[in-house]
């Protein structure tokens, strides 16, 4: 067995039964392993668990290559050197009561499953693969295309996403966040072709190292179990020379337009509602997560009690919602910086009255702040 180092133990609640244990191993991947408290019998704890979170994703793609990180995602999915098929990881885990996903934001990309107890060994070998000999065959790239714009075709109707594309627009041109992350059939097949995309693809996949991969596994098993199982599974991950990059100094001037600040978009919304939405950009948000200073502000402005700025705005037949939510995934969650989005469903009223909605939020911010 390859040497562990063990890590100190993460901090967990009083009334939380589950252990813990955190480890590194030789190349570099960090795991943290938990054992489920048994006698638990909620429906999220009756299977094994596990996900893999690489510190890659849309911000270190190339701008001529749009959506490639997402692309990537798709493609470790297809087959690897010991298990060939394309579906095999996800038939195995289907066929074992489980399921399995993935996602890709500004700056990393999660795999995740969940499978019957008595076959978390093979799926988490399955799994590991994955990223130890991907295929990442020509073969496979024009299904997973289609697939990644069957994706980005859908997204179109999301109002959500409308939102998005239009804070990236706003978004000075030589940053990151303003580049197309999603993909679709127009940038990975009709403005580049197979043999360059299939290098650019193999290339990109070399940034997934292990010192910049970090391994979760729940299982019923005692630690012991799930550290041998983590170590035989995932010690032949390339270790690589691709260290975590320090977090930049916070400057909005630096990655926003000054439009973003000095105007207002107005939309054609897909459905009936109207509705207000303001975000601000602020430092990111990853730094405080043991305090989590947003979510306070975020409740504040959600109390639907008395006095508070939700039932002072419906008082006054002005909004019929009202929710302020940060960027969870996706676009604006990284250590550059953070946006906080509020979300005001309008009345007839309170469309014919923006100005008055927006003196008043502002006053209790001031309020707020005093």
């Amino acid at each position: 067995m390859s040497q562990v180092e063990i890590l100190e133990s993460p901090i967990k609640s009083e009334g939380d039964k589950k252990q813990y244990r955190l480890i590194k191993l030789q190349n570099g991947l960090k795991a943290l392993l938990i054992k489920s408290h048994t006698e638990e019998n909620q429906t999220e704890e009756s299977n094994a668990a596990a996900s893999l979170t690489i510190g890659v994703g849309s911000f270190d793609e190339p701008k001529e290559v749009g959506g490639l990180a997402h692309f990537l995602e798709h493609m470790v999915f297809m087959g690897n050197k010991k298990y060939s098929a394309e579906s095999g990881l996800n038939d195995f885990v289907s066929s074992h009561g489980g399921k399995r996903n993935a996602m890709t934001s500004d700056e990393f990309t999660i795999y995740f499953f969940d499978i019957q107890e008595n076959a978390l060994s093979e799926a988490l070998d399955r799994f590991a693969q994955m990223f130890i000999s991907p295929l990442l065959s020509k073969g496979a790239m024009q299904r997973e295309r289609e697939s990644v714009d069957s994706e980005y075709q859908m997204a179109l109707s999301s109002e959500g996403a409308r939102i998005v594309s239009i804070m990236k627009m706003l978004v000075k041109e030589d940053h990151p966040a303003s580049f197309f992350d999603f993909g679709n059939l127009k940038t990975l097949k009709d403005e580049i072709s197979d043999d360059d995309l299939h290098a650019a693809l193999v290339e990109f996949y070399k940034k997934y190292v292990a010192s910049k991969s970090y391994v979760c596994v729940q299982s019923r098993r005692s630690l012991e179990e799930i550290q041998a199982m983590v170590v035989e599974k995932f010690a032949e991950l390339p270790t690589g020379s691709e260290e975590v990059k320090p977090a930049p100094s916070f400057n909005f001037h630096n990655i926003f337009k000054s439009d973003f600040y000095e105007k207002i978009y107005f939309v054609r919304p897909k459905n009936p509602k109207k509705a207000l939405v303001i975000t601000w950009i602020l430092p990111p948000q990853i730094q405080f997560s043991d305090c989590k200073p947003l979510n306070h502000v975020m409740g504040i402005f959600d109390n639907p009690g008395s006095g508070g700025i939700a039932s002072v705005l419906k008082e006054r037949n002005l909004t019929l919602d009202f929710q302020m939510n940060q960027e969870q995934e996706g676009f604006g969650y990284n250590h550059e910086f953070c946006l906080a989005r509020l979300l005001i469903e309008l009345t007839e009223n309170g469309a014919e009255n923006i100005e008055m909605i927006l003196e008043l939020i502002f006053s209790y911010l001031l309020m707020i702040q005093q």
